[in-house]
């Protein structure tokens, strides 16, 4: 089968891949379809927001729509999903809640950025009715706006509140339901398009086989680090599996004082599931891109790019994450011990990362920290996860693990052995942060110097100590 359907424009569309590639983007196909321009590409590469679209999918009979960057989905990711862009708003004669309020605070000048804006507040809306104000900061973080600030965008979406109930989207729920559930169901999608194949498999099994298949294949679940190799390096990708749909790798539950995480689990639905679980990670995390790479990025993908300066992986070694890799038979490692060099793991060709599972332990007392140009949608210039211990007045146990402080996220090892058995005292920790930065050696590059990388570090390690004496949640 090398084609597509998913409910766009009021029918159900068809997508031959045999002539059109398979890493064709949303954004590329919508700039290419008839009347639906509304959708802009700006920096291509999830900065900007004016390429926001909201993805319809059906969970437990109903719909779930989350706003997303179209520049950075390959299109046949969204077979059997529902494509909703700004026109979709077409009301005929009314406009629709959402453009109305932004003509009422003068929230649109040059008008550019404004679709992004109006699908990220569909989205949310349609999610939350009556959302706080985080939740519509939240919302728009990932829309960028030159002209207009971001005050009357604020009043525009906050007098949404409550307002929108039903429209013309809700409307038509019943009729993309249906259509959607017509789709035919098969084992795997096997999409060519001249020298490039894209495989899609529904489940564990088949995603193994295909693995062992086409060890060569890159594996893909948000591709939203894989997209911009073909927005901004012209790459032609030759083979990919797109993990997506496995139901397998979407798992998210507690079980005997474990948190598991499937692998394909984004990072907005963990976020949105460990408030009370795990609610300094729940903070960390709001800091972790935006909304609409959340909805994509998962927390498997991130483990797999083993950058030095990736978001999730300095607190999953802190918490003492493992993962289960799948194959002809299954491996447990430490997350510690899965990475292995610079963007490196123990991933064997024929192999999917399969689950995260965290421990939950309450003694285990954890704040993380990121340290970047700006508060969100940015990638950190040093971050750190500590972890602490304490029985009596002493510090039983300690793990403070850092990115953007060597090749590979490293813990301060030299730090954490004095600071065992040691009181919790403000000069034992900056004599732990003189011992972290004498035993890395970062790097200068556009984001700091490496000076400045090794003040970071002592000075997060001592604002670890000011948050535990202070009894702070941050």
């Amino acid at each position: 089968m090398n084609s597509i359907k998913f409910y766009f424009d009021n029918k159900l569309q068809e997508i031959d891949f045999s002539t059109i590639s398979p890493t064709t983007t949303v954004l590329e196909f919508l700039r290419s379809y008839p009347g639906r321009w509304g959708t802009k590409e700006g920096c291509a590469e999830g900065d900007c927001g004016s390429c926001t679209v909201v993805i319809g999918q059906i969970v437990d009979g109903h719909l779930e729509y989350k706003a997303v960057n179209s520049c950075m989905v390959f299109l046949p990711s969204i077979h059997g999903k529902f494509l909703i862009t700004v026109e979709d708003l077409n009301q005929g004669d009314n406009l629709h809640p959402i453009q109305q309020v932004f003509i009422n605070n003068f929230a649109s000048q040059c008008g550019f950025c404004t679709p992004g804006f109006e699908m990220s507040l569909l989205a949310l809306y349609k999610e939350n009715p009556n959302p706080s104000d985080e939740e519509i900061t939240e919302a728009v973080e990932g829309n960028l706006c030159r002209c207009t600030g971001y005050r009357p965008i604020r009043d525009a979406a906050a007098s949404l509140r409550s307002v929108i109930s039903r429209d013309n989207i809700t409307e038509k729920e019943p009729v993309v339901i249906k259509a959607l559930s017509s789709i035919e169901r098969t084992d795997y999608l096997d999409l060519q398009y001249e020298q490039q194949h894209y495989l899609i498999p529904f489940a564990l099994d088949k995603a193994l086989e295909l693995t062992d298949q086409f060890p060569e294949a890159v594996l893909v679940n948000g591709a939203t680090d894989v997209a911009l190799r073909h927005n901004k390096q012209k790459e032609k990708i030759g083979l990919i599996i797109d993990l997506s749909f496995v139901e397998e790798l979407r798992q998210l539950e507690i079980k005997n004082d474990y948190l598991i995480i499937g692998a394909g689990v984004t990072i907005q639905r963990l976020k949105n599931n460990i408030k009370d679980t795990l609610p300094p990670l729940h903070e960390y995390l709001k800091n972790f891109a935006a909304k609409q790479i959340r909805n994509r990025a998962t927390i498997g993908g991130n483990i797999m790019t083993a950058s030095p300066i990736g978001d999730l992986i300095p607190p999953l070694i802190t918490m003492g994450a493992q993962v289960i890799v799948a194959g002809k038979k299954d491996y447990t490692y430490t997350v510690e011990d899965f990475i292995t060099g610079y963007r490196q793991t123990r991933l064997e060709k024929g192999q999917i990362l399969k689950q995260i599972i965290i421990p939950l332990h309450e003694d285990w007392t954890f704040r993380f920290y990121k340290v970047s140009k700006r508060t969100t949608l940015d990638i950190s210039t040093v971050s750190l996860s500590a972890g602490i211990v304490v029985s009596g007045q002493k510090i039983k146990d300690v793990r403070l693990t850092f990115g953007g402080m060597a090749a590979m996220v490293k813990r301060a090892t030299q730090a954490e052995d004095f600071l065992r058995g040691k009181q919790i005292t403000e000069e034992n920790f900056i004599q732990a942060g003189q011992l972290a930065t004498n035993q890395f050696k970062p790097i200068s590059d556009a984001r700091s110097s490496a000076p400045a990388r090794s003040i970071l570090a002592k000075n997060l390690i001592i604002k670890f100590y000011t948050d535990l004496t202070q009894n702070s949640e941050k």
